[in-house]
């Protein structure tokens, strides 16, 4: 397992983009989709889950250990759209940048900052922001 240096996941999406960062820099809007349980027609228990934004859905396999967690603990999966950094008004050279996102969106893995991968992101505590989180990749 490995420990993801996030401290405000929530349902929903967080953008980033570096502080000051002049136009043509890479920024990014990250989606975190609530995991619940589910049972598939055999009796294994499945992660199910909105991807895309909330546009499309998914589902994996769980292991029972991982299961039985679900039932304890919060998970998340995450996406992420990839923008670069652009002028809020091109004509007015002042302007404050703005992040432009492309509308695709990529699987994301928080714990290890890689896009096309899937990850689990458990939160020990239910219902509160948590102070670490625990990512378990998916191949």
């Amino acid at each position: 397992m490995l420990a993801a240096p996030l401290t405000a996941l929530a349902s929903g999406s967080v953008a980033s983009r570096p502080a000051h960062s002049p136009p043509g820099d890479h920024c990014q809007s990250v989606q975190y989709h609530p995991v619940t349980l589910a049972v598939d027609a055999a009796g294994h228990a499945l992660a199910q889950f909105a991807l895309a934004g909330g546009r499309a859905s998914g589902s994996l396999p769980l292991s029972a250990d991982d299961a039985a967690r679900l039932d304890m603990d919060d998970a998340f999966v995450s996406d992420v759209q990839l923008g670069s950094s652009e002028l809020s008004n091109p004509a007015g050279g002042a302007s404050p940048p703005v992040c432009v996102l492309d509308p695709t969106y990529h699987l994301y893995c928080p714990a290890t900052h890689l896009v096309g991968s899937l990850c689990l992101t458990w939160s020990a505590r239910r219902g509160s922001r948590p102070a670490t989180l625990e990512s378990i990749h998916m191949r």
